[in-house]
C-alpha cells in the first residue's frame, strides 16, 4: 500500500508541472528562467512581456500580478550575461519577493544582484556564484509588494 501511495504522490508531483515549460516563457528567456528554476525550484504564473519601457528601465516586475516586462531595445543588444542577470533579478522580485538592495561593499561594488542598477557584466560573471548565493540565501532584507523597475546606470 505504501508503494502505491508513493507512486501516486510521485505522479501527482510530475503532473503538477514542476517545470517552467507549463508557463508561456518566450524562447529567448527560457534558458535564463530555466537556470533560475534549477536553483529555486518551480517558476510558475509569471507573465512575460516585451515592451518599449521608458529609458533607462530595462526590466520591470509587477506584483501581485507576476508580470515581468523586458525592454525590447535592451534585450535585442544584451549579452547572454546581461540577459541572465536581468531575468534572474526580475525573478528575484516576482518569485522571491526581494526588494532592491543598493548597498555597496568597500570597493564600491553592489553586494546584491538585487541592486536597482544593472551590474557590470564582468563583475557579475566573475562573481556569479557569490551573487546567486546572496540572492537565494538572504535574510533580513526588504521584501516587496508593488512595481519594481531595474535600470541601466548611465555614467
Amino acid at each position: 500500500m505504501r508503494y502505491i501511495i508513493v507512486i501516486l504522490l510521485s505522479s501527482l508531483l510530475v503532473s503538477c508541472g514542476l517545470s517552467i515549460e507549463n508557463v508561456a516563457v518566450p524562447a529567448s528567456v527560457q534558458p535564463y528562467a530555466a537556470a533560475f528554476e534549477n536553483v529555486h525550484g518551480v517558476v510558475r504564473g509569471i507573465q512575460w512581456e516585451f515592451d518599449n519601457l521608458p529609458s533607462p528601465v530595462i526590466g520591470r516586475c509587477t506584483l501581485p500580478n507576476g508580470i515581468i516586462e523586458l525592454d525590447n531595445t535592451y534585450w535585442a543588444s544584451a549579452s547572454d550575461t546581461q540577459r541572465e542577470e536581468t531575468v534572474t533579478h526580475e525573478l528575484g522580485h516576482c518569485i522571491l519577493y526581494r526588494a532592491h538592495l543598493n548597498t555597496l561593499d568597500a570597493n564600491g561594488n553592489p553586494v546584491s544582484l538585487m541592486n536597482a542598477y544593472l551590474l557590470d557584466a564582468t563583475l557579475y560573471s566573475d562573481n556569479r556564484v557569490y551573487y546567486l548565493n546572496e540572492l537565494f540565501n538572504f535574510s533580513n532584507v526588504p521584501m516587496l509588494t508593488g512595481v519594481v523597475e531595474h535600470t541601466v546606470y548611465d555614467n
